[in-house]
Order: structure tokens, then sequence, then C-alpha cells
């Protein structure tokens, strides 16, 4: 595969995800103010989807983009990660000032928090999975591994924290999270 520009397989798949991400969540702002229900109704379900595209499964789509444009594995990793990080940062500094700095960084494990990494870990797992499988395919050689170490260790660190954070409808991570925020906060 040849290695296109910086620009084009890093700049342009995190820009992409990154602008829909924010028209998203501004357009869900803005519906509020909508008088016409119709009107608001539309601007919420269609900002609802890009939310969902561009928040938690944006790594699918972008890590396939980079794929195809010749990133490395730590190229793709950066850019199928950084708009859940951002993401994750805008929710977690809507409540600077609330907590005390110990309390602040240990809500990072709240799972509210985490879930849009997470779910992307498992988004860019199974999209270095169909990518490598296309490219075989595609290219006819079978040199190409459609499971590595890199996109083994993604899925199965995405999927075994889902498992985690989702066992029982989630009560067992709340109740995990709860009584370490117990033992060392009150």
């Amino acid at each position: 595969m040849i290695r296109q520009s910086f620009y084009r397989r890093i700049v342009f798949p995190v820009a992409l995800i990154l602008i829909t991400m924010i028209i998203a969540l501004n357009g869900y702002d803005v519906a509020r103010r909508i008088e016409s229900r119709v009107l608001h109704a539309l601007v919420v379900n269609v900002s609802l989807i890009l939310m969902v595209l561009s928040i938690w499964c944006g790594a699918m789509i972008a890590n396939t983009l980079a794929y195809f444009r010749g990133a490395s594995f730590g190229e793709r990793l950066f850019v199928s990660m950084f708009t859940p990080v951002v993401f994750l940062l805008k929710q977690w500094l809507g409540i600077w000032g609330i907590y005390s700095f110990a309390e602040f960084l240990f809500l990072l494990f709240h799972h509210v928090v985490l879930s849009a990494v997470i779910i992307n870990l498992i988004g860019m797992g199974l999209s270095e999975l169909w990518c490598r499988i296309i490219d075989r395919v595609k290219n006819r050689d079978p040199a190409v591994k459609v499971v590595q170490k890199g996109n083994a260790v993604v899925l199965l660190l995405g999927a075994g924290l889902f498992t985690l954070m989702f066992w029982h409808f989630g009560h067992f991570y709340y109740y995990l999270f709860m009584e370490a925020y117990i033992r060392l906060f009150l």
C-alpha cells in the first residue's frame, strides 16, 4: 500500500470525525431553541445519528480511511482514539471544580466517561480485521495477515473492558466503581 501524505492519512480522517462530532453536539444543543416541533425533531434525530457515527463508531470510519492511505498501526491508533478522547475530555472537564483534584482524576474511570474510548477500541479492532481481509482479497496476497498482534490486542482489550463494564447490565462495574470511590474518598 502506498503511504500517502501526513495530511491525507492522519489529518483528514481525524478532522472528518472530529468536525462531525462538533456539528452533532452543537446541532443537538441548538435544537432546544427551535420552535417548530417537526424541525426540532429533525435536527435532534440527525444530530443523534451523527453523534453515534462520530463518537461511538468514529474509529471504524477513521481507521478504515487511515489504513487504506498507508498509515502505520500507531498512526491508526491515534486517528481512531482522537475523537473519543476529545469527547471524554469534554465530558470530564464539564465537572471541573465540583470535586477535589483526586476525585476529579478518579472520575476518568466512570463508565459514562470511559465508554466512548472502550467502544472505539472494539471498533478499531473490527476495522483492522475487515481492512486486512479486503487488502488480502483485493491484492490476492496471502502474506497479509488478517489477525496481527496490534489489532488482536486492541480488539481483546476493548472487548474485555466492555464485558467488565457492562457485566450484569453495568451493575458489577458500577458497584466496583462506587466501592473504590467510597474506600478512597469517604
